[in-house]
């Protein structure tokens, strides 16, 4: 069962930001950027799903979670973002 909708990977990220330095070529700059997958996590998701994000990781990507207070385990208990945050992900909220 696979519990991420979609994954895009992020190519805006000003990278400067992230590592300080303002003199990364271009192919620099486009491989640091490519190892951010942004998910979008299915509703019904399952525990399965942190395996999903681990073999993501195993990959060399960082994980960012997509509104992860729009899932209805997580609105209906907070303590839920733990298992998140214990995987290493991110999250851009809405």
């Amino acid at each position: 069962m696979n519990n991420i909708i979609e994954i895009k990977s992020i190519y805006t990220i000003n990278i400067n930001e992230f590592y300080g330095s303002s003199s990364l070529s271009s192919n620099k700059y486009k491989n640091k950027s490519e190892m951010y997958k942004v998910l979008l996590i299915d509703q019904d998701y399952s525990d399965y799903l942190f395996k999903e994000i681990y073999d993501l990781q195993l990959q060399g990507y960082i994980t960012i979670v997509l509104y992860p207070e729009k899932l209805t385990d997580i609105f209906n208990n907070i303590d839920e973002i733990n298992k998140f945050l214990d995987a290493g992900c991110f999250f851009i909220l809405d």
